[in-house]
């Protein structure tokens, strides 16, 4: 009998297991949102209140993301996993004993530094472990488990919130959290993609200097700022959207919105790391073409918003947007690890998290604009745009941009073991 190779191989099981992370990292930070309505009543809330404790979390995770990132270019990824998985666990069990909203506030802040930690040293350290030829499959393993974990995290929290109250849910998921971080140290270990045991600190402006001098890794910001931005548009407003176009009661426009969403990304992403890998075969910078291709496709789905869709259309439209989103995605970090040396990843990453979640915060607010004056209809119709300049952009960084960037990735990580 073969033995699986994520239980034989360090490299496999370090990705399991931060792909486990992930489901928890995004479970506790979904779980506030899904008893927004036994906090309001309990602590007699307003719903700005609500809305200001959610964007405390966003805020605080986007602006502490590239310092973060680049904590982990300077110090253990390891250590620095450890603590975040085990920090949030804390911050997350503490919100279930919360006695009102300046205490909620204190640690959604604290949550949402802790966490900031996580993404980009996990991604970092899968990075060190494969190379070109796996890279993309064990990164889809964390990005799965994160939209796992957003889906999982709002379900457990809402049942428990009606079956047992709403904090036990915080508890439940803050005890199983301290147990991951005790386990961690057994299975994480360095990859032989690392630095040296003491590399030299990347300082944060040192690793700025360089991202920002390599047009690959900046059409990926790009990216991040103009897709996500649509995207979360979509998870914003389309369970409203539902239930007001289609008459779908609030509890199954949400349930269905988030659905139709989030399985068919999820898909996309399993599907999309090992495709992504294939892109590569005959070189890292197929995985630029495969990402061009993936947003050029999605973008002609919004477009039957600018008509009047039944359920069905609209359906299938934003499934098979998400599919192809999924798809796109999970070539970008895998990009990052071909552009950006070993050194720099860290930041890199912290970086493109501060961008999506900013992207993210304003893209729901313009819809919101769009909806008073125009309608939903017009505001989803609208995502086509920012899809479609991905794609061009992305094109143009495979055929000009990117051979640079490696080359450059390359000449710089000689020099450095040349130096060592």
């Amino acid at each position: 009998m073969r033995i699986p190779r994520f239980l034989t191989e360090d490299r496999w099981r370090v990705a399991c297991f931060l792909g486990l992370g992930a489901v928890f990292n995004y479970a506790d930070r979904s779980a506030l949102s899904a008893v927004l309505v036994p906090l309001r009543k309990e602590f007699g809330l307003t719903d700005v209140q609500l809305g200001m404790l959610l964007s405390l979390f966003l805020w605080c995770y986007a602006l502490a993301s590239p310092f973060a990132g680049n904590f982990a270019d300077r110090y253990s990824k390891i250590r620095l996993l450890i603590g975040s998985i085990a920090a949030w666990s804390i911050f997350t069990a503490l919100i279930g004993a919360a006695n009102g909203l300046v205490l909620l506030c204190v640690l959604s802040v604290g949550l949402g530094v802790a966490e900031s930690i996580f993404n980009p040293a996990a991604f970092a350290l899968v990075g060190d472990h494969h190379g070109s030829e796996t890279r993309g499959t064990a990164m889809a393993i964390l990005s799965v488990g994160a939209q796992f974990g957003v889906v999982a995290g709002g379900a457990c929290a809402g049942f428990m919130a009606e079956r047992y109250g709403w904090r036990t849910g915080f508890w439940a998921l803050g005890a199983i959290g301290l147990a991951l971080a005790l386990t961690a140290r057994l299975v994480l270990v360095p990859g032989p993609g690392s630095a040296s045991k003491t590399p030299q600190r990347a300082g944060f402006f040192e690793a700025m200097g360089y991202l920002v001098r390599a047009p690959s890794y900046l059409l990926v910001l790009a990216k991040q700022i103009l897709a996500e931005s649509a995207t979360w548009m979509y998870f914003g407003w389309l369970p409203l959207y539902l239930y007001e176009e289609h008459h779908l009661g609030l509890a199954v426009a949400s349930l269905v919105g988030m659905s139709i969403l989030q399985i068919c990304m999820v898909i996309g992403m399993a599907a999309g790391g090992w495709l992504s890998d294939r892109a590569a075969d005959r070189g890292a910078q197929g995985r630029m073409m495969a990402f061009a291709w993936c947003y050029l496709l999605a973008c002609p789905f919004p477009l039957v918003f600018t008509g009047h869709p039944g359920l069905v259309v609209v359906t299938l439209a934003i499934s098979a947007c998400s599919l192809f989103r999924g798809l796109g995605s999970a070539n970008e970090r895998p990009i990052i690890c071909d552009v950006v040396p070993v050194r720099f990843r860290s930041t890199a990453y912290g970086l493109m998290n501060l961008c999506a979640t900013a992207a993210g915060a304003v893209g729901v607010l313009y819809a919101g604009a769009m909806k008073e004056h125009f309608g939903l209809r017009a505001a989803f119709a609208t995502v086509s745009g920012p899809f479609f300049v991905t794609a061009v952009a992305l094109f143009i960084g495979y055929r000009v941009f990117m051979p640079r960037d490696m080359d450059r990735c390359r000449e710089f990580e000689a020099k450095g073991t040349a130096a060592a």
